[in-house]
C-alpha cells in the first residue's frame, strides 16, 4: 500500500507497517488498537487502520505543530481545508 499520509515526514515509519502488521497477525491480536505516541506523518498507523489490521488508532506527538495538524484533521477538517485553499503560497506567508 502506498503511504496514505497527507504528510511526508522525515524518518517516517510507513516502511515499518508491513513488519508491524506481521507482528499483530502472528500474535493473533484481533480487533486491536494501535497506539503511536510520536506519530509524525502517521504513515504506519493509517496503513494499519485502512487495511483493517487494526480497528482503532490512538495518535499523539510531542511536537506541538504535528499534534495541532492531526487535531485539526480530526476535529476541524472544514477549517483546515479552507486554510489550505485560501492561504497564499508566498515567501511572506511562509515567514508569517
Amino acid at each position: 500500500m502506498p503511504n496514505p499520509s497527507p504528510m511526508r515526514y522525515p524518518g517516517g515509519k510507513h516502511r515499518l507497517a508491513g513488519f508491524i502488521r506481521l507482528v499483530i497477525q502472528n500474535l493473533n491480536m484481533i480487533d486491536c488498537t494501535y497506539v503511536e505516541p510520536f506519530v509524525g506523518g502517521a504513515g504506519a498507523a493509517l496503513s494499519l487502520l485502512l487495511d483493517g489490521t487494526v480497528s482503532r488508532i490512538v495518535i499523539n506527538d510531542y511536537d506541538k505543530a504535528i499534534y495541532s495538524f492531526w487535531r485539526a484533521v480530526k476535529q476541524e477538517p472544514a477549517s483546515l481545508i479552507d486554510l489550505i485553499y485560501n492561504t497564499p503560497v508566498t515567501i511572506e506567508e511562509w515567514y508569517r
